[in-house]
Parts: structure tokens; sequence; C-alpha cells
């Protein structure tokens, strides 16, 4: 498929993410010190839209049941968790960005 646009770099400062659509696919776009990444937006445990979550530094935090996961790598650091209970987030899948001038673009493959 290649390389989408999907975004002007100035609508994602530093510190924020950005929901987007990319062919039926709902895709987190976050600003990391300056570089933009893009993983799934959807918690590998309960679908929740990581877009509702919060971004700290690289990593974003599930709104629903806190799984954490790295927006540089879509890496699981936490499982979500209910009261005491641990339940098994995967990895989240991760999406190569470039960006060109201002414009970010990505490849959902």
């Amino acid at each position: 498929m290649g390389f989408t646009k999907t975004a002007n770099a100035t609508e994602i400062p530093p510190g924020k993410m950005k929901a987007i659509k990319i062919n039926g696919k709902d895709i987190l776009l976050a600003n990391v010190e300056g570089k933009i990444y893009a993983i799934a937006n959807q918690c590998t445990h309960a679908h929740a839209p990581l877009s509702r979550g919060k971004l700290d530094g690289c990593v974003v935090t599930c709104p629903l049941h806190g799984a954490r996961f790295d927006i540089t790598s879509g890496k699981n650091l936490s499982d979500a968790k209910i009261l005491f209970l641990k339940m098994k987030a995967n990895d989240s899948h991760s999406y190569p960005v470039k960006i060109e001038g201002t414009d970010v673009f990505v490849d959902i493959g």
C-alpha cells in the first residue's frame, strides 16, 4: 500500500497525540520530543481507544484498565489491571512514519 498522508506535523505538538483513520484502521499518532510515531489506536486488552489515554514521555496509558505501551515501538510495558487482577495485553502494532516538510505519512502495510 505504501505511505499515506495522514496529518500536518503542526497538528501534533510535542507531548500530544492525534487519532486518525487510514483505510478503516484506527491509528494513533504521537509526538515524542519532536519525533512522530504511529501505533494502533486500540488497547490490545479491551480495545479501548488509546487516544483517550495519557501520554507521558514515550508511554501511553490505556484509559480503561491502565495497560501501558511504548509509543515508539508498540511494546506492552505493563498489563491491564482491574482492582487486583492483572490481565494480559499484547504488544500494539506499530507503523512506519515519515515526514516530508510538515506532512506526516504513515505506512499501514
